[in-house]
């Protein structure tokens, strides 16, 4: 059985079973970061909390999430990208054009802009200027 793509929106939910699913597979790749945003990130675009929606697209091969991406909508595209891709990771087996394939349409769900935030060494930097991302601003944070 091939690779399939899951697309969730707040008028396509995720069962409890799913939501549990893509919590532990971002717990699993940001294991530094607390469990809770990846909660709110998910709640926020399925819009289980106030927000302006979004969506989450995940790619499953073999009943396991192989790839997943949590996309909220910033309400703010008259001046910044209309999407944040808060949380985006794969599992390192996956090859490039499996990668660049599902992010290809993690960006088509996304139609009006994209920003993300990703620390200068991270694996995946490649991939998105591959597909057309680049790099704009700074971050400074206190």
């Amino acid at each position: 059985m091939g690779a399939t793509i899951v697309l969730h929106t707040a008028f396509r939910d995720a069962s409890p079973g799913e939501k549990k699913a893509l919590v532990n597979f971002f717990a699993h790749h940001f294991p530094h970061t607390p469990v809770n945003n990846v909660i709110e990130a998910l709640e926020c675009a399925l819009k289980k909390r106030p927000s302006f929606g979004g969506f989450v697209l995940s790619l499953h091969d073999e009943g396991k999430i192989k790839a997943a991406v949590i996309a909220n909508k910033t309400g703010m595209e008259a001046f910044h990208p209309g999407h944040q891709f808060v949380f985006v990771a794969f599992d390192r087996e996956l090859d490039k054009s499996a990668v660049m394939t599902f992010l290809q349409k993690a960006k088509a769900y996304a139609k009006d802009g994209i920003s993300l935030h990703l620390k200068k060494d991270h694996p995946a930097i490649a991939y998105f200027k591959d597909l057309g991302f680049n790099e704009e601003y700074v971050e400074l944070r206190s």
